[in-house]
This record gives structure tokens, C-alpha cells and sequence, in this order.
């Protein structure tokens, strides 16, 4: 989508280009992975993960021209953000991150012509560099304690092979060295030393003390059985073998020492060792069994709460059209009273109105009639009568 504002053209602003755009990315799903996973709503469109020159990282939608000016990142990163670990999620968007990198600083390549050599270069140069998965996953520190952990064992291995011997060797006694056959190119094996002599005689005789003034008695150390500087056992066989003070030690104590009792707890010792190691190790798969247990565990208790969350949203969304449908009956049923009442004053209008009617036309029914022959009629038969009436009485 910001493909046009910057293009690379050699392989130093490809690869500023690759770095810019891999810290964003860093930047987005680590120390500000808050606010990215505030911005990955699964609720939302199908949204990407771009990652800017300019060392900044933006989520938004993918370009709307097809073929994109640049290769598009990983498509819909937000309808999987519920559904997974948050942990797991992130390491999915990172190792899509990582191949985007890749595709986005090779395309340039491709498009600005880099040979054999530029492409080579290009790819050793981002190969220096940890993942984005790597960063996200703490892989990359992990990767960078072990260098170090071993930059360490050699610079102590060399140190302590450069360590001065505490006591001088002698002269040996014949010169160690290979001697070949010009014919068949076969190295004869050099004569046994005297110490291996020693062993294979039944009774060693005692060894003559050598000159000079003995070395002072030097306090042992403790020595760390897990260092990886402390030299092999074959080196160290080897450097007492050379020193001039084995033969007479051992000639001196061998006849004292029963080497059988010394090999038998050697032997209870191994099988002791072994046995607790045996035991270690099953006390050990017991805890991988239980952790696999509490694992599936945990797993089946988001399961259960993530159906939870689910059925509680049904609810929520059924409880709101209820209260609408509730809201629009209110309305219907208020509208409904207000055009009842005005029926009501309709009707009492024109009630009203034919009283007035019904009044006005029996007064002029009534005007009418004793303005008529009829009511003059009457008028003389009741005036008639009432004469013969008080004729009789009189």
C-alpha cells in the first residue's frame, strides 16, 4: 500500500529497506502488542499487517488494485485472533511477517536487476539477522546465550590448555614416533609406556625415587563434574602417565590396595547411580503424563468458556431485540391512545352537534304546528267545549 514512497535500488537500501520495515514489525508484536491486538477486531474486514520503511507498522486493509504494487502480507490475521492462544496467534502472524519480509526485499531485487552475486549478498546480509519469529518467541536470545555459552568453553578450554604443568616431566625414556613403511604406508604402534608395563607384570618391582626435592603437597579442589572446560579423562590419564612420580606411587601402594573390592563398589555405585537415574527418569515422564493432563485440562476449560462467552453473547443479543421489539409495541400502543382520544373527541363533537340539531328542529316543529289550521282548529273545539262545559254546570 506505501510500495510508491520509497524504492530501493541498490542492496544497502534494500536491506535499510528489510530492517525498517522487520523493526515495525517487531515493534508492533512486542512492546506495542497491546495496542495491535486492540486494532485486530475479528469483528472487523479482513485486515494485513504492513510493516513501514520507516521503522512503524500500521493494520489495515489490503490494497483494492489487483496485481498490488507490492506483494501483500497475510490476509484476515484478525478473524483468528479469539480462537487461539495469544501466544500462539502472534507466532502465527510473526512467521507470516517473515515470509513478507523475504517476498517484499526479493521483489525489488528482481525488479531492479540483482545478479547471482547482489542476491547472495542480499541473503547474508538479512540471514545476520534473528526473525521476527525468532524475536517473538524469545528464540533469539535463547540462540545468542548459547554463542556465548560456547564463545566461553573454548576461550576457557584454550586457557586451560595454556595453563603451565605444576611439575616437570622427565625425559622419556625412548621417543614416541611413527615410523612408516615406504611400501605399504602402515604406521607401527609405538612401544608400551612403562605404566602400561607396570599393569601387565604380576609383581612390580619398587621404582627408584627420582632426584632432587619433592614438590610441595598442593590442596585439592573442588572440582565441578558439569564444567565442560575440565579436559578429558584420556588427556589426563595420558599426563599422569607422563609424569615421573605415577610408576613409584603406584609400585609403592598397588600390593596395599585390593583392586577387586575397588571395582565392586565401583560396580554398586554405577547400578546405584543408574538406578536413581532410572527413577529420575520415571518421576519425570509421571510429570510430562501430568502436565499433558493439566494441559488438556486447561484446554477443555477455555473450550467450555469460549461456549460460554459464546452462548452468553446469544443471550445478550436476544435480550437486545427484545427490548427493541418491547420499545416498538410501546410506540404502537402509544399511537394507538392518542388516535383513540382523538376519535373520542370526534364523537362528543358531534353528539353535541346533533343535540343542537335535534333542539333546533322540534322548536321549529313546534312554531310550525301552532302556526298551522290544525292547532286553530283544535283551539275552537277545546274553546267549544270548555263553553258547553260550564253551560252545563251553570
Amino acid at each position: 500500500m506505501e510500495g510508491g514512497l520509497f524504492n530501493p535500488r541498490t542492496v544497502e537500501e534494500v536491506f535499510g529497506d528489510f530492517k525498517g520495515r522487520r523493526n515495525g514489525l517487531i515493534k508492533a508484536l512486542t512492546t506495542e502488542v497491546e495496542d495491535f491486538y486492540r486494532q485486530c477486531h475479528p469483528e472487523k474486514e479482513n485486515l494485513c499487517l504492513y510493516g513501514l520503511p520507516s521503522e512503524q507498522w500500521e493494520v489495515n486493509l489490503p490494497a483494492e488494485e489487483v496485481p498490488p504494487e507490492l506483494p501483500e502480507p497475510a490476509l484476515g490475521i484478525n478473524f483468528a485472533r479469539d480462537s487461539m492462544q495469544e501466544k500462539d496467534w502472534l507466532s502465527l502472524v510473526a512467521v507470516h511477517s517473515d515470509a513478507w519480509l523475504l517476498a517484499v526485499a526479493f521483489y525489488f531485487g528482481s525488479r531492479f536487476g540483482f545478479d547471482k552475486a547482489d542476491r547472495k549478498r542480499l541473503f547474508n546480509m538479512i540471514n545476520e539477522l534473528p526473525t521476527v519469529f525468532e524475536v517473538v518467541t524469545g528464540a533469539a536470545k535463547k540462540q545468542q546465550k548459547e554463542k556465548s555459552s560456547v564463545s566461553n568453553h573454548s576461550s576457557n578450554k584454550s586457557k586451560s590448555n595454556s595453563k603451565p604443568e605444576k611439575y616437570p616431566k622427565s625425559q622419556p625414556e625412548y621417543e614416541e614416533e611413527e615410523v612408516f613403511d615406504e611400501e605399504s604406508s602402515t604406521s607401527r604402534p609405538p612401544p608400551p609406556s612403562p605404566i602400561s608395563q607396570r599393569r601387565q607384570g604380576d609383581s612390580p618391582g619398587p621404582s627408584p625415587r627420582p632426584p632432587g626435592p619433592f614438590p610441595p603437597r598442593v590442596t585439592p579442589e573442588v572440582v565441578d563434574l558439569e564444567d565442560d572446560s575440565i579436559p578429558p579423562i584420556a588427556s589426563i590419564i595420558e599426563d599422569f602417565e607422563r609424569c615421573h612420580l605415577v610408576p613409584s606411587i603406584v609400585g609403592k601402594y598397588r600390593g596395599d590396595v585390593e583392586f577387586d573390592e575397588g571395582m565392586k563398589a565401583l560396580e554398586l555405585l554405577t547400578l546405584k547411580t543408574l538406578s536413581v537415574a532410572r527413577g529420575l527418569s520415571l518421576q519425570g515422564m509421571d510429570e510430562s503424563h501430568k502436565m499433558a493432563g493439566l494441559v488438556e485440562a486447561v484446554g477443555l476449560r477455555d473450550k467450555k468458556l469460549s461456549d460460554a462467552e459464546v452462548a452468553r453473547a446469544q443471550v445478550l443479543k436476544e435480550r437486545d431485540d427484545a427490548r427493541l421489539e418491547l420499545r416498538k409495541a410501546q410506540d404502537e400502543i402509544g399511537i394507538a391512545k392518542d388516535e383513540a382520544k382523538e376519535l373520542k373527541l370526534e364523537l362528543e363533537q358531534l353528539k353535541r352537534d346533533m343535540e343542537s340539531k335535534i333542539e333546533g328542529a322540534r322548536v321549529s316543529a313546534i312554531e310550525d304546528f301552532e302556526k298551522s289550521e290544525e292547532m286553530d282548529r283544535l283551539k275552537g273545539e277545546y274553546t267549544s267545549g270548555s263553553y258547553l262545559r260550564a253551560l252545563k254546570e251553570a
